[in-house]
């Protein structure tokens, strides 16, 4: 497991076409972890969000071609933006370079 620029977030697993973080805010939060998933959820080139309030686990599985597309990019640091509100922009962008290379 790798901290992200984000605090709160690490990975803990990635391979071409799935990434699995630790989210703090997920922990113990069932209606924030939904949130998560339906924001999450349709990003283009995302296929499939699961969201584990027990454990805090994220699981995202994507179609690598298409979760870098531009489409996608702005879909993703919209949702970001939105679900990390504290965060900054230049914070958002590091997490989608080391998450999606």
């Amino acid at each position: 497991m790798f901290p992200t620029p984000i605090p709160g977030i690490s990975v803990s697993h990635y391979m071409q076409g799935r990434l699995r973080l630790r989210v703090d805010k997920l922990k113990s939060a069932p209606a924030v972890s939904k949130q998560f998933e339906e924001r999450l959820g349709v990003v283009h080139g995302m296929l499939h969000v699961e969201a584990k309030p027990l454990t805090g686990s994220l699981l995202l599985e994507f179609d690598p071609e298409q979760i870098l597309t531009t489409q996608a990019r702005d879909e993703l640091v919209s949702a970001l933006r939105d679900l990390f509100p504290e965060v900054d922009q230049e914070q958002v962008d590091k997490l989608l370079a080391k998450a999606f290379g």
